[in-house]
């Protein structure tokens, strides 16, 4: 099918559509199909509005390094139950981030 003509939402030729769909319009295009000698009229409308924060979205498998103090014994007691690995040389532990969302530690996230 060819799509031959494009309207946006609030060009000349909308109105019946925005009348119809409202602020969910995003644009009309007509297709045509020339063995069947058919046009067809498709609209393109908004399903989900989702606000964003602005921070980006981690995998829940992504390695993460986590500073816990020496002194937060149960703590350190909860990452290694959680299977944290202990790193001595740079002195933090490491683990998949989807176990420190969990755990609520995403703000003791290293880098």
């Amino acid at each position: 099918m060819l799509v031959k003509k494009k309207i946006n939402a609030g060009e000349p030729g909308s109105k019946k559509y925005l009348d119809k769909y409202g602020d969910i319009l995003i644009s009309i295009r007509y297709r045509y199909c020339e063995q069947k000698r058919l046009r067809l009229t498709t609209v393109e409308l908004i399903e989900e509005k989702t606000i964003l924060d602005g921070t980006k979205r981690i995998p829940d498998n992504k390695n993460v390094r986590l500073r816990i103090n020496y002194n937060e014994y149960e703590l350190r007691e909860k990452i290694k139950q959680a299977g944290a690995k202990w790193n001595k040389n740079e002195k933090y532990w490491e683990t998949d981030y989807g176990t420190a969302r969990k755990l609520k530690l995403e703000e003791r996230i290293i880098g």
